[in-house]
């Protein structure tokens, strides 16, 4: 009889049982045996494999200290010599999944067979998915038993060297890799099989996958300006100089602050640009103010055409946005203009 397989498993603090956020500059660690959801992943393997030792650390600490917990995640597989690996699953926690992307990243460029569950918005994900074979998971763990029984699933076949087949028909995330094969009909041939399905109301599958997106009901417009403040939203990155706050263009996505009481523009020695768009050379050496048009809307102010400008600004990076986080940061900006009074915005894009 074969022996078990031996498995890793990478949690993050939270699933690890040591807390929330409270917890997350948790350094990187190492028990023996499964913890937390690793007892279910176990019980998915049942005898073909067995949790020998869990991997776990601080969201905050993985993101911000990436080149030493990776050096630190490689040592710990060269001294346990595991037959495959495991990360979350993720949901659509982006700071815990892009460290649960890279702690897989790590294994396969060691010949380990490594499999995580993610969302499929999730901003570790869009970063790194040619690297990963991942579950699609919900937004939240409510299906946390189902999502492990997957991806052992999928982790036992690896393990055993069987080849996966498509996304679609395997269960896992779209990786952006094309392998060629032989289909029974030409494109032409299949795109006319689905519309005249479609056309007869029988049920088809397109080849392409279109993303689905909620459609948002634009409010009443407001006819006079004059007696609302207006408040200006960038999704431009824009941070004083030297980003003292620390955004990200990556993870974690965050909404950052500023008071710009008093302040008729911005200038390249005081504020910058941390976007990854190549407009960012342009804000950062001729004019923020682009990004972020407070000459235009103080001149609006002087001229009445608005009450005036609601003193903190909200910027936020956009580039390569998973949805899910642009509307929980929605959600925080609406918040408080709400609670405010604010009954108008400016979004200015990049």
């Amino acid at each position: 009889m074969n022996k078990p397989l031996r498995v890793v498993h990478y949690l993050n603090q939270f699933f690890a049982g040591l807390g929330g956020e409270a917890a997350n500059d948790t350094p990187l660690e190492v028990k023996d045996g499964p913890v937390g959801p690793g007892r279910a992943l176990q019980q998915a393997l049942e005898k073909e494999g067995t949790v020998v030792a869990t991997i776990f650390a601080g969201d905050d600490y993985f993101v911000s200290n990436q080149e030493a917990c990776i050096k630190q995640v490689g040592e710990h597989l060269r001294s346990v010599k595991p037959d495959l690996l495991f990360a979350g699953p993720a949901f659509d926690a982006g700071r815990y999944g892009l460290a649960c992307a890279l702690v897989c990243k790590t294994a396969w460029e060691m010949g380990i067979p490594a499999v995580t569950g993610m969302h499929p918005e999730n901003a570790g994900l869009s970063a790194y998915k040619q690297h990963v074979i991942a579950v699609a998971t919900g937004e939240s763990p409510t299906a946390m038993v189902a999502n492990l029984k997957s991806m052992a699933r999928l982790g036992l076949k690896l393990a055993r060297k069987e080849p996966l087949g498509p996304a679609d028909k395997e269960g896992y995330l779209p990786t952006g890799l094309r392998r060629l094969h032989v289909r029974e009909k030409i494109g032409a041939e299949r795109a006319v099989d689905m519309v005249l399905a479609r056309a007869l109301g029988k049920p088809f599958a397109s080849e392409i996958p279109a993303s689905h997106y909620d459609s948002v009901e634009a409010p009443p417009p407001l006819k006079d300006l004059t007696g609302t403040a207006v408040a200006l939203i960038t999704s431009a990155g824009i941070v004083p100089r030297g980003n003292p706050h620390q955004q990200s263009s990556a993870v974690p996505r965050r909404v950052l602050i500023y008071d710009v009481s008093g302040l008729d523009r911005l200038t390249v020695d005081a504020w910058e640009s941390v976007h990854s768009g190549f407009k960012g050379f342009i804000y950062n050496t001729v004019n923020p103010n682009y990004a972020l048009p407070l000459p235009a809307v103080r001149e609006a102010e002087r001229q009445k055409l608005i009450k005036g400008i609601y003193s903190r600004v909200f910027t936020v990076v956009g580039g390569g946005c998973p949805v899910t986080d642009a509307k929980r940061m929605g959600v925080q900006i609406a918040q408080e203009l709400k609670r405010e009074g604010v009954r108008a915005a400016i979004l200015c894009s990049t």
